[in-house]
């Protein structure tokens, strides 16, 4: 079985999520259908960066990684090196104190 990891990025409220699944379509789908409180006000969501794993565990780390950085700069920085197709606009505000949590968010 494969595990992914992926980000998200809403146009609506101008964030990113990050999460990790094995079924990666289907976690989108549940994504955009409100599934999830934390991300339904952001519906709809892009799939703007995913890796893949072949160890559970691996994932887990790297899920764990990109949400301890709490940084939206990251994220940004993430998804420029390992672009999926999509573009979202990035920030300058490096650091800014506001760029916490599972929700990377522009204010």
């Amino acid at each position: 079985m494969k595990y992914y990891v992926y980000i998200l990025y809403s146009e609506t409220s101008d964030q990113y999520y990050t999460g990790f699944t094995h079924d990666i379509s289907t976690r989108l789908i549940k994504h955009n259908a409100g599934s999830t409180p934390s991300t339904r006000p952001g519906i709809p969501w892009k799939m703007i960066y995913s890796e893949t794993f072949d160890i559970k565990h691996n994932a887990i780390l790297k899920e764990s990684e990109i949400k301890k950085r709490k940084s939206r700069i990251y994220i940004e920085k993430l998804i420029s090196q390992h672009s999926i197709g999509c573009s979202v606009p990035t920030s300058s505000r490096e650091g800014h104190p506001d760029d916490v949590g599972f929700l990377a968010t522009k204010k």
